[in-house]
C-alpha cells in the first residue's frame, strides 16, 4: 500500500468490549462500565473520522493514551494523542492540527498543548536515546505511554510496528542470553514513574497548580498504568526462555486488564480489591463538583476536605493490596527479577 493510498473498511480497529471482571461486577463498578463504553464509543468514531480526515496515508500512526488509553474515559478527559513516524513526515504539524479539528467536531477536550503529546516524534528518536545524555523525561515519558497505555486511533498495523519495535530495543539483550530478565524496560519503567512522581511534587512547589487533583491522579491512574506493565515483566520471568514472547502477547491489553490476567495466573482472588478501589476513584474524579474541589485545594488544609481524605484512604488500600500482591506471589517469580525490583 503506498503512502496515499485510501483507507478501506479493513482500517476500521476494533476496540474491545468491556472484560470479564467489568461485566460480571458492574454493580460494583458502574463508573469503569460506563467510562470503559463511553471510551469505546469515542475510539470507534474517532477512528472512522480519521481514517477519512487523514485520507488514508500510511506512514504514520495517531495513538490515544491517557484516560482513552486505558478506556476509562468521561465526557470530562482531554483526548491525549501522539503522532509517531519513521522520520520524513511531510506537514506533521498540520496533522496534528487534522487530529485535533476531529476532536473539536466532536466537543471533546483539547490536550495540553506543551505536554508530552504536542508534536510528532520520529521512532529512532526515542529508542536511540535510552539512557544516553541526551535522554530525558519527556522523551522517557513518550515510549513508556506507548508501552503502558498506548492505544491506536489511526493506522493500526503501523501502531503495532511501534509496540514491536518498542520491544525489540528493549528486550534485544534476551535474544542471546534468554535466561535474563527485562531489566533495560524495568530500570526504564521505574525511572519514568519516579520522574513522574517527582515532577509533582516541582509542579507543587513551583505553582501549587492543581496540586489536589495531580496527588490524586499520581496516586491511583499513574500507579495503575504503572503496577500493569510491571507485573508482566515480573510475571515473565517465570517463562524462562519465552519471557519476549509473553510480554508481546499481553502488550495490547489495558493496565487494569494487564493486573487482571497477572492475578489470575497466580491464583491469587483479591482482585477485587483492586478494581473496587480504582471504580470508586473513577466515580469522584469525573464528579464537577470534586475536580473543584481537588483543583482548588490548599495543601495546608488538605484533610479538611472529606474528599481529598476519602480519596487519600482509598488510594493507600489500592497500594497496599498491590504491594501485597507482590509480596505474596515473588516465590512464582524469579528471584532474580524481584532483586531487579528492589536494587
Amino acid at each position: 500500500m503506498n503512502g496515499n493510498q485510501r483507507y478501506t473498511d479493513r482500517d476500521a480497529i476494533r476496540y474491545p468490549d468491556p472484560p470479564v471482571f467489568v461485566v460480571s461486577k458492574q454493580n460494583k463498578v458502574p463508573a469503569m462500565k460506563a467510562n470503559w463504553e463511553y471510551s469505546r464509543r469515542i475510539l470507534v468514531e474517532l477512528n472512522g473520522r480519521l481514517n477519512v480526515a487523514l485520507r488514508g496515508e500510511r506512514t504514520f500512526t495517531v495513538l490515544a493514551a491517557g484516560s482513552y488509553g486505558r478506556m476509562d474515559a468521561s465526557e470530562k478527559s482531554d483526548l491525549d494523542f501522539l503522532i509517531v513516524h519513521d522520520g520524513g513526515l511531510v506537514d506533521g504539524a498540520r496533522k496534528v492540527e487534522v487530529v485535533l479539528q476531529v476532536a473539536r467536531e466532536m466537543n471533546l477536550s483539547m490536550p495540553s498543548a506543551e505536554g508530552a503529546f504536542s508534536t510528532p516524534v520520529v521512532l529512532s528518536d526515542l529508542l536511540a536515546t535510552i539512557g544516553s545524555k541526551e535522554d530525558n523525561l519527556l522523551k522517557t515519558a513518550q515510549r513508556m505511554l506507548i508501552l503502558m497505555e498506548g492505544r491506536a486511533l489511526y493506522n493500526y498495523t503501523y501502531f503495532k510496528s511501534v509496540l514491536s519495535r518498542l520491544l525489540d530495543h528493549y528486550l534485544s539483550l534476551l535474544e542471546e542470553e534468554p535466561d535474563k530478565e527485562p531489566i533495560v524496560l524495568m530500570n526504564d519503567l521505574i525511572r519514568y514513574f519516579r520522574g513522574i512522581c517527582l515532577n509533582v511534587e516541582f509542579g507543587f512547589w513551583q505553582e501549587e497548580s492543581k496540586w489536589g487533583l495531580r496527588n490524586v491522579k499520581l496516586r491511583h491512574s499513574r500507579i495503575l498504568i504503572y503496577a500493569g506493565l510491571l507485573f508482566l515483566i515480573l510475571n515473565s520471568s517465570n517463562r524462562r526462555s519465552k519471557k519476549q514472547n509473553y510480554l508481546r502477547e499481553h502488550i495490547h491489553l489495558t493496565p487494569m486488564e494487564r493486573i487482571y490476567h497477572v492475578y489470575e495466573d497466580n491464583s491469587d482472588f483479591n482482585f477485587d480489591r483492586v478494581v473496587e478501589a480504582y471504580d470508586l476513584f473513577l466515580s469522584k474524579l469525573y464528579n464537577d463538583d470534586t475536580r473543584k474541589e481537588l483543583e482548588a485545594l490548599d495543601y495546608a488544609k488538605r484533610y479538611s476536605s472529606r474528599t481529598f481524605a476519602e480519596l487519600t484512604s482509598n488510594s493507600r488500600s489500592l497500594q497496599t493490596e498491590l504491594v501485597r500482591f507482590v509480596l505474596d506471589n515473588r516465590r512464582h517469580w524469579s528471584p532474580l527479577a524481584f532483586e531487579y525490583l528492589i536494587f
